[in-house]
């Protein structure tokens, strides 16, 4: 790979954009190592401390795996949806989320999805949906657990991965990762009701039997009540926001 020489005086941010373009046009792949910091600063008439800084900021931003060791280097990393939507979600820690707010994005995103599930769920989706509701129901009779809170959750990704619409699956990821925000500094742990599980399966329902009018309504109102429990208990201790909260 052929590295063009650096002149600018923010060395690290060039050299970080060349090596992000050099994955961008793919020049190096998913999986393929990157030449070593000796090899780049050389290239790149930059130190390799330089290299070095550039390469972590790409490391943090989900790009690039460093490994350690005989076998190790700087690796292009495949970024699934939660590393996309992890970046995002740091976002919006360091932002004033509202409920209000919250609620806003969730109806309108949450509506899309559906729509979209409606025209492109495969029966594999459907499956793996119809799957994801009887394994909830089956763990609701032994009572709330974090197993059940993360089929609840699974229940709204698996939702959007069947619009086969990865924008949707990061924004849902993103989302869903709020609302746990909310939900820790609310220390609520019991949003898993006999009525959530049985509000998982209408909508199920409605979306196999490709019905969008009453999918988009069922999901609707299954996500302003459950908007509802979270105000309640916001109220209760006089949270508003929920913003700097550390990641989980």
């Amino acid at each position: 790979m052929k590295l063009p020489r650096i002149r600018s005086a923010r060395r690290v941010d060039e050299v970080a954009e060349v090596l992000r373009r050099a994955i961008e046009d793919g020049r190096v792949k998913v999986g393929e190592r990157f030449p070593s910091e000796r090899e780049m600063s050389a290239q790149l008439g930059v130190a390799r401390l330089v290299v070095r800084e550039a390469l972590r900021s790409l490391e943090s931003a989900g790009l690039v795996k460093i490994k350690r060791g005989v076998n190790g280097g700087c690796f292009v990393h495949e970024a699934t949806p939660h590393d996309v939507s992890k970046s995002f979600s740091n976002l919006l820690r360091m932002a004033r989320v509202s409920l209000r707010d919250l609620l806003e994005v969730r109806l309108g995103l949450e509506a899309a999805i559906v729509s979209s599930a409606i025209e492109r769920a495969t029966k594999n989706d459907l499956s793996k949906l119809q799957a994801n509701v009887e394994r909830t129901r089956a763990l609701l009779k032994n009572g709330s657990s974090p197993e059940l809170k993360d089929m609840v959750d699974e229940f709204h990704v698996l939702m959007a991965e069947a619009t086969h619409n990865p924008v949707f699956l990061f924004l849902t990821h993103s989302i869903l990762d709020i609302v746990n925000q909310y939900m820790t500094a609310l220390h609520y742990t019991s949003i898993i009701s006999p009525k959530t599980v049985k509000e998982h399966e209408i909508i199920y329902g409605f979306i196999s039997a490709r019905d969008r009018a009453n999918s988009i309504r069922a999901t609707l109102e299954h996500i302003r009540e459950d908007n509802r429990r979270l105000a309640r208990k916001a109220a209760q201790q006089k949270l508003e926001y929920v913003y700097y909260l550390p990641p989980r």
